[in-house]
C-alpha cells in the first residue's frame, strides 16, 4: 500500500517539476524564435530597400559556364536581393561585395522560391536562407539572407534544452524519490503504530475477558451453591472488571488529550501539589516497605491544569512505587532555574538498556514484561505522562543507571510577574 503510495507521489511530483520545465523551455524557445524571425524580416526588408543606385543597371550576362559550378560556397552572412521577370529569369542584382558569386549559384538561390509565398526559407548547399519577395515593374525583386547563424542558435538551444531536461528528469527522479520517502514516513509509522496500537490494547482486553468469562463458568457451574461460598471467583470478576475499567479509561483520556488542548489554565502551586501526592501514596508505599525522601523548594509555580498536573505526579510517583525494589528509598526533588522548574524522582529498580528507554514513553511498550504483569500495569502511565508535559510545553526525561531509575521534568516556571 505504502509503495504504491510513494510511487503516486513520485510520479506526481516528476510529472509537475517536468510539466513546469517543458512550459519554461517551449516559451524560451518561442520567444527567441520570435526574435530570431523579426531581425530576419528586418534584415529582409533593410535589403530590399536598399538605395537603387547600389544595383546594376545592366542585365546580368549568363556565361557559359553558368551551370558549371551550381553548388558553390557562398560567403557566410550576406544579404542581397536580385530582380527576375515573370519567368524568373535573373534581370538584375543588388551585391556590390560578392560579384565573385557565380550566376548560377544566384539562379539556383531563385529556383528555390516560391513566387506565391510572400516570405520562406530553405536549405541550399548546407546553408540556410530566407527571402522575401515584392512585386517590380519588371517582375519581382527578391531578397536574401543568409540565417545559418539564427538556425544554428536555434538548433543549439534545442540540443541544449534536450540535455537539460534529460539530466533535470535524471535529478527530479532521484530528488522526488528521496521527499516521497520522507514523506510517506510518518504515515507509514503512524499506520504502523496504529496498527500495533490496536493489537496492544486488543491483547490487554483479552486477558481480563478471558479470566472474566472463566469465572463467570465456574459461578455458573455451581449455581446451586451461595453467593457467599462463591466469593472467590466473583472478587476476580470485579478485580479484572476494575482492570478493564482502568485500561478504557486510560485508552479514552489518551485519545482525548491527542484530540484537544487543554483550556482550564491557571497558576499552580506545584511544590504543594507534590507533598500532598506524596502523602496520599505513603500508605501504598509502606506496604512495599518504601519511604520517600524528599527535598521540595516551597511556593514554586507553573501555569496549566491542575487536574492534568496532579495526575501527572500521582503517575510518576506510582510507577516509581511499582518498580521500586523492597526496602529501599525514593528521591522526591523539587527545585528550579531561571526558566524552569525541576523535578526529580529517583527510585532503586533493576537497570533498564538504554535502547529500551527510548521506547518507554511509546503506549503500551513494557520493559520487562514479568514486572509489568505483577504490577497490573498496561504500558500507558510514562505515555500519558508524557502527553501531559507536552501540552505544558515542558520536557521529561528518563535515566537508568547503577541500578537507579532516574525521571526528570522540566515545566516552565511561572513568577508573580507574569501570572
Amino acid at each position: 500500500m505504502f509503495k504504491k503510495l510513494r510511487n503516486k507521489f513520485l510520479f506526481i511530483n516528476l510529472g509537475a517539476i517536468l510539466l513546469v520545465l517543458l512550459i519554461s523551455f517551449v516559451s524560451i524557445f518561442f520567444i527567441t524564435y520570435k526574435n530570431v524571425e523579426n531581425e530576419v524580416i528586418s534584415q529582409l526588408n533593410q535589403t530590399l530597400s536598399q538605395n537603387e543606385d547600389n544595383r546594376n543597371d545592366r542585365p546580368i550576362p549568363i556565361g557559359e559556364n553558368e551551370e558549371k559550378d551550381a553548388q558553390e560556397e557562398l560567403p557566410p552572412s550576406i544579404s542581397f536581393w536580385l530582380e527576375v521577370d515573370e519567368n524568373m529569369k535573373i534581370t538584375n542584382k543588388n551585391n556590390l561585395h560578392f560579384d565573385s558569386i557565380q550566376t548560377s549559384t544566384y539562379k539556383a538561390l531563385v529556383n528555390e522560391v516560391s513566387i506565391d509565398n510572400e516570405t520562406g526559407f530553405f536549405s541550399y548547399n548546407g546553408s540556410y536562407w530566407a527571402y522575401k519577395v515584392e512585386t517590380s515593374n519588371s517582375g519581382y525583386r527578391i531578397a536574401f539572407t543568409d540565417i545559418s547563424n539564427n538556425v544554428s542558435t536555434l538548433t543549439g538551444m534545442l540540443s541544449a534544452f534536450a540535455i537539460v531536461a534529460v539530466v533535470s528528469s535524471i535529478l527530479a527522479l532521484l530528488f522526488s524519490r528521496y521527499f516521497a520517502n520522507r514523506a510517506i514516513e510518518p504515515m507509514k509509522e503512524t499506520f504502523q503504530k496504529q496498527k500495533q496500537f490496536v493489537s496492544d490494547a486488543s491483547h490487554e482486553l483479552k486477558t481480563p475477558l478471558t479470566i472474566i468469562n472463566t469465572n463467570v463458568d465456574l459461578v455458573l457451574s455451581n449455581e446451586d451453591q451461595s453467593v457467599a461460598s462463591q466469593k472467590q471467583w466473583l472478587t476476580n470478576i470485579k478485580n479484572e472488571v476494575n482492570r478493564t475499567s482502568t485500561l478504557t479509561n486510560n485508552l479514552l483520556y489518551l485519545s482525548k488529550m491527542d484530540a484537544t488542548e487543554f483550556k482550564d489554565s491557571e497558576r499552580i502551586n506545584i511544590s504543594s501539589q507534590i507533598e500532598q501526592c506524596t502523602l496520599s501514596l505513603e500508605a501504598i508505599a509502606y506496604e512495599k516497605q518504601l519511604t520517600f525522601e524528599t527535598d521540595i523548594k516551597e511556593e514554586l509555580y507553573v501555569k496549566g491544569s491542575p487536574t492534568m498536573i496532579n495526575q501527572l505526579i500521582i503517575i510518576l510517583l506510582d510507577n516509581a512505587i511499582k518498580y521500586s525494589e523492597e526496602n529501599t528509598k525514593i528521591e522526591v526533588i523539587l527545585g528550579n532555574s531561571s526558566k524552569h522548574v525541576n523535578l526529580q524522582i529517583i527510585n532503586q529498580s533493576k537497570t533498564i538498556p538504554s535502547e529500551k528507554l527510548e521506547h518507554l514513553f511509546e503506549r503500551f511498550y513494557r520493559a520487562d514484561d514479568s514486572r509489568n504483569s505483577q504490577s497490573g500495569g498496561h504500558g500507558l502511565g510514562l505515555a500519558i505522562a508524557s502527553n501531559i508535559i507536552d501540552k505544558h510545553h515542558g520536557k521529561i526525561t528518563i535515566n537508568s543507571k547503577d541500578n537507579k531509575f532516574i525521571v526528570e521534568v522540566k515545566l516552565p516556571l511561572s513568577n508573580s510577574s507574569n501570572s
